[in-house]
């Protein structure tokens, strides 16, 4: 078995981050795991995301605590 982890760096895209996990989420492996890593968004992707984890436990929800930078973001 194939185990996949499929990394989503956001900030302040909660329009997009929709798309990109229900694009994930299409996804056919049989094992994923859906990490959100959002660099401190000032606007309603928090709620987003959580809405969505508590519907599909794949989905995993880090926010840093201040925006470090999409670099920084992206290697966290």
């Amino acid at each position: 078995m194939i185990n996949v982890d499929i990394i989503i760096p956001t900030y302040n895209r909660a329009s997009m981050v929709v798309n990109a996990i229900k694009s994930a989420q299409l996804q056919d492996y049989l094992k994923i795991k859906i990490i959100v890593i959002d660099n401190n968004s000032t606007d309603n992707t928090e709620l987003i995301i959580k809405n969505l984890s508590n519907l599909d436990p794949r989905i995993n929800y880090i926010k840093n605590k201040t925006n470090i930078g999409l670099i920084k973001n992206i290697r966290k």
